[in-house]
């Protein structure tokens, strides 16, 4: 072989693997380089998970609080609403009562305060709790056996 030809060879070789050398070198280079850049984006991720998860049980807690505001107005509403039909029929009651010994007792204006008791006091089942929808109940019970008690006595 002609030295120009080995020469030729000798450095293609070299190019070749200085070509190489210096693509794994880079290649290395650029995971040392990315290995913080990576860190720092793991750590963005996780922050901004957090960031998430805490905004998210912020809006959940905000969600619960203004569920229970709802929920205690409404219950409010329904209880003044018994409270009120309950004293109109104490009322239609004390006016029957005052009229018994008439010649006529007239119950219809109890009775239709009676059916307004009844159907509040389903309200107040449905908002609850048992032992205020028990003592809405009872009223109604207590109220029903009355007037049954005073239209059965005398003539109505």
């Amino acid at each position: 072989m002609e030295p120009e030809v080995t020469a030729a060879w000798i450095s293609a070789v070299g190019a070749l693997g200085g070509v190489s050398l210096g693509t794994v070198t880079g290649v290395l280079a650029a995971r040392i380089q990315a290995r913080p850049a990576h860190r720092a984006a793991e750590a963005a991720y996780a922050q901004a998970e957090s960031a998430y998860r805490a905004a998210l049980d912020s809006a959940r807690e905000q969600i619960r609080a203004a569920a229970a505001q709802n929920t205690g107005s409404a219950r409010r509403h329904v209880y003044a609403a018994f409270i009120n039909e309950a004293h109109k029929l104490q009322l239609a009651v004390a006016q029957f009562d005052r009229d018994f010994y008439g010649i006529t007792v007239d119950t219809r204006e109890a009775r239709e305060a009676l059916d307004r008791v009844d159907k509040t006091a389903a309200l107040v089942l449905l908002e609850g709790p048992k032992e205020v929808s028990e003592a809405a109940w009872e009223v109604d019970d207590e109220a029903l056996a009355g007037l049954s008690d005073y239209e059965r006595s005398g003539d109505t």
